[in-house]
Order: structure tokens, then C-alpha cells, then sequence
């Protein structure tokens, strides 16, 4: 594992377990079920929207952080040619 990949895996981590807890919480305050089939329903729901909402994290996390990758690359490439130029 690169540390990008590294990297890359614990800020999708992070975010996708916030994102969760988040919709978690969003879910407990505006749902009202009375019954154990409802309970299950929102439970379920609840399950799947965060998963749905982690990956879609995970893969702004990981697009961000490869964005950030090239920047700090061409700086680098661009500071070499600036040196390379007064020397």
C-alpha cells in the first residue's frame, strides 16, 4: 500500500463515518416509527443511505486528494524551472 493509498483510505474513513453519524442523526430526529416492522424500515434505510452517502464521500475524498497530489507536483516542476532558469 502507497501512501497516497494510505492516505486516501483514512480520510474516506473519517468522512464516510461522519457523513453516517450525520445522516444517523438526521434520521433519529425526523423519523417517528411506532412499530417494530417501521423501526426495521428505518433502520434499514438508514443503513443503506449511509452507505451510499460514504462512498459518494470516499470518492470526492479520494478525487480531492489526487487533485491536491498534482498541484504539489507542478509547483514542484514549476520551482525546478525557475531554478533552473537563474542558475
Amino acid at each position: 500500500m502507497t501512501k497516497t493509498d494510505f492516505v486516501k483510505k483514512a480520510v474516506g474513513f473519517v468522512a464516510g463515518a461522519g457523513t453516517a453519524s450525520i445522516i444517523k442523526g438526521f434520521i433519529d430526529n425526523n423519523t417517528s416509527p411506532e412499530t417494530a416492522i417501521a423501526k426495521i424500515n428505518v433502520w434499514f434505510a438508514g443503513v443503506v443511505i449511509g452507505a451510499i452517502a460514504r462512498e459518494v464521500v470516499t470518492k470526492y475524498t479520494d478525487r480531492w486528494i489526487d487533485e491536491a497530489i498534482a498541484q504539489w507536483h507542478e509547483i514542484r516542476e514549476q520551482v525546478k524551472e525557475e531554478e533552473t532558469a537563474t542558475e
